[in-house]
């Protein structure tokens, strides 16, 4: 706990105004960034992949993208989408009856 504190406080005068500033940075610096994007963005694929088979594919990537892998299980507690029936065109050459 010593050494993180010295990692935090590291350039820091305590008396100086921007002191919240600098130790917000220093914070900063220490989390792991590029593993908490691609953890992000896997949850974005799955809830994607969720929300397409049940017919909701934005409120899957929006439920992933805020809540991660628990938006995953929030996606199956809403009804699924309604399956879109695609009328026949009369004049299309393929249905057209001769």
């Amino acid at each position: 706990m010593d050494d993180l504190l010295a990692q935090i406080t590291r350039g820091v005068d305590p008396d100086s105004p921007d002191a919240f500033r600098r130790i917000f940075e220093n914070i900063m610096l220490l989390v792991p960034w590029w593993p908490l994007i691609w953890f992000t963005v896997l949850c974005v694929v799955v809830g994607a992949a969720l929300g397409w088979r049940r017919r909701r594919v934005w409120l899957g990537i929006g439920l992933a993208l805020v809540l991660g892998p628990i938006g995953w299980f929030t996606l199956w507690a809403f009804p699924a989408g309604e399956q879109k029936q695609h009328e026949r065109v009369k004049n299309f050459p393929i249905t057209r009856k001769r």
